[in-house]
């Protein structure tokens, strides 16, 4: 089994914590400390004082699996690994850290399983086999001081005709870290499920004709054991593929409104309050209250203007304003911090995975654009103060990288690093040298020989390329390429000679 290292080679980077981001644009300056204040001594929190939210880190673990001859790939497995850091919230943390322990890797019952499926097709003289795969990957769907919602996906793939996948939801209370289910939402949990169920039904009405005869039969019985999660606009309800339709129906979800469950929930739990992070889907209006304690409400909808084309709207308050038209929402969060800012951050698609991120300052009655940057927010790395974005950088190939950012009082994005991290199923692309290259291992210069195979795992973008090349039994090397870009061309030359001649083939898009 080989697994990558990332860990090890970001070590060896160097953090920055006040760096300017080129990329964002100019706001309005907020008002500057009292020069007083610096010298004054810390205070101890009082008891009423909300604890700083935690951040919730994300990040990938991948295994491979292969057969005895080291080069016939039998399996990937990737999954995220969801954690805490920060002080306070110890029983949601370990709660979190056992619910993600099981995501160390396959079993050996299953590699078990997995080789003797690839020696039976072996047998009956298959010339190819195709690798099974399973995924699963997490996102922040609503963080504040009562609960942690994350949105998972997995998709697995065992031979046959299509994979199988789906959504579910995980559901922390942060107080005491007892993982939630839906009867605690309310205290009337009869009259919660009862109101959710007739809310499902006349929603999935418009779409019979393509669900199974027995779906109201279905929902009746299962909702109040179905999965669920919780976002900025409500309890969203999920289900998978064969539950209630066929796979080309896909995964449904239908988003029960806090706004329909209030008298029915408990008050914790109903609606996204002080500080927090939540997930902005679909066209469900989200109500939040301001600072002066006056309630907001903010939606996104997409039209179709003609038969191919749509325009996507975001209605603030009482007010619209046109995304553009042939633009697709992507991802959309609502942050508010202990600065007693709200903001909107959301990425749109203008074609192609030609992703651009905006920031809004909603604080008070306001509505005002403080930085915007070609790049997509993901949630691997997200505080009330702290977003991850992952850009499309082309350094001997076009790969997905993230980077953290620090989202100021005033709503700029200041870059928390200097490295980009390269996706991990990106990174596993791999690149074959058919040239002798000068690399740089454990500090020294080197070189490897033709017919070594790299991985690109991180970059600065501005000169240095960090890599892993496997080692002995299974292992890997981690070393890094200086290079140099010609700003004509926009080719990369390592050590004077153009990248295209050291390598089997560069997975460039576009």
């Amino acid at each position: 089994m080989k697994k990558i290292l990332l860990t090890t080679l970001l070590l060896t980077t160097l953090i920055l914590t006040a760096c300017n981001s080129n990329e964002s644009q100019t706001t309005p300056s907020g008002s500057s400390m009292d020069a007083s204040s610096a010298t004054e001594e810390p205070k101890e929190p009082s008891a009423q004082e909300a604890i700083e939210l935690p951040k919730v880190s994300i990040t990938c673990q991948q295994d491979y699996i292969y057969a005895e001859d080291e080069k016939t790939l039998l399996m990937t497995s990737e999954r995220d690994v969801v954690k805490l850091e920060g002080a306070g919230f110890e029983e949601a943390s370990q709660t979190i850290d056992t619910l993600f322990a099981d995501n160390g890797g396959e079993s050996e019952e299953y590699i078990a399983m997995v080789r003797e499926d690839y020696e039976y097709s072996k047998e009956n003289g298959e010339e190819y086999f195709a690798p099974y795969s399973t995924l699963s990957t997490s996102k922040i769907s609503r963080l504040d001081q009562n609960v942690l919602s994350l949105k998972c996906m997995s998709s697995d793939y065992f031979g046959g005709a299509h994979e199988m996948w789906g959504y579910w939801g995980i559901n922390v209370d942060m107080q005491s870290g007892k993982e939630l289910e839906l009867i605690d939402l309310a205290d009337d949990s009869y009259a919660l499920i009862e109101c959710c169920t007739d809310y499902a039904l006349k929603n999935l009405e418009k779409r019979k004709n393509e669900l199974f005869p027995e779906y109201e039969a279905y929902v009746e019985e299962n909702l109040s054991t179905c999965n669920w999660y919780l976002d900025a606009s409500g309890i969203v309800f999920i289900f998978t593929p064969y539950e209630i339709g066929p796979y080309a129906s896909g995964c449904i979800e239908i988003c029960v409104p806090y706004s329909l469950v209030t008298e029915y929930m408990k008050p914790e739990y109903c609606g996204i309050q002080g500080d927090c992070i939540a997930l902005i889907q679909g066209d469900e209006a989200v109500s939040f209250a301001t600072t002066d304690s006056k309630m907001r409400q903010i939606s996104f909808e997409t039209k179709m203007i003609s038969e191919y084309d749509f325009r996507t709207m975001l209605k603030v308050d009482k007010e619209k304003h046109s995304l553009g038209d042939n633009v697709a929402l992507k991802t959309a969060y609502l942050m508010h911090n202990a600065d007693g800012k709200t903001f909107l951050l959301y990425t749109v698609d203008w074609a192609s995975e030609d992703y651009e991120t905006y920031v809004y300052d909603l604080t008070g009655n306001t509505m005002v654009q403080t930085a915007n940057i070609w790049a997509r927010l993901n949630s691997k790395g997200m505080g009330t103060n702290t977003i991850s974005l992952e850009f499309r950088l082309d350094v001997l190939g076009t790969y997905f990288a993230d980077m953290e950012y620090n989202l100021t009082e005033n709503g700029e994005l200041e870059p928390l690093e200097e490295i980009y991290r390269i996706d991990a199923s990106d990174a596993r692309t791999g690149l074959t040298t058919i040239k002798e290259l000068p690399v740089v291992i454990d500090d020294t210069e080197s070189v490897l020989p033709v017919g070594s195979r790299i991985y690109i795992v991180a970059t600065d973008n501005e000169g240095t390329i960090w890599f892993e090349t496997p080692a002995d039994k299974g292992e890997f090397e981690s070393g890094l390429i200086q290079y140099v870009r010609d700003a004509e061309s926009y080719h990369i030359f390592i050590d004077g000679v153009v990248e295209d001649e050291y390598f089997e083939m560069l997975p460039y898009a576009g």
